[in-house]
């Protein structure tokens, strides 16, 4: 399993958790499926037992656990905005 926090301040707003579905990894140019739950901060609790998000994503191993955490939060945030009605907006910068 590979899971991260996620902290804007040293404040946690979210935490997320990838586990690999296929047991065994022959070579790097493998491409696995990942089943993936994103926990959002809701009205300043954080649960575990609030699942934000579920979903699947498809990482290829040899591209690292960067990539896929980048995969997850990519998608996560596309979940997010879709859900708000804020699909196709680009996220302004600050």
């Amino acid at each position: 399993m590979l899971h991260g926090e996620v902290k804007v301040n040293g404040w946690e707003i979210g935490n997320w958790e990838a586990v690999r579905q296929s047991k065994n990894v022959y070579s790097l140019d493998e491409v696995h499926t990942y089943k993936c739950k994103v926990f959002l901060r809701q009205q300043h609790v954080l649960s575990r037992g609030d699942v934000s998000h579920e979903f699947e994503v498809k990482h290829r191993f040899g591209d690292g656990a960067l990539v896929l955490a980048e995969i997850i939060l990519k998608t996560a945030n596309a979940l997010e905005r879709e859900k708000d009605g804020r699909v196709g907006e680009q996220p302004t910068p600050s």
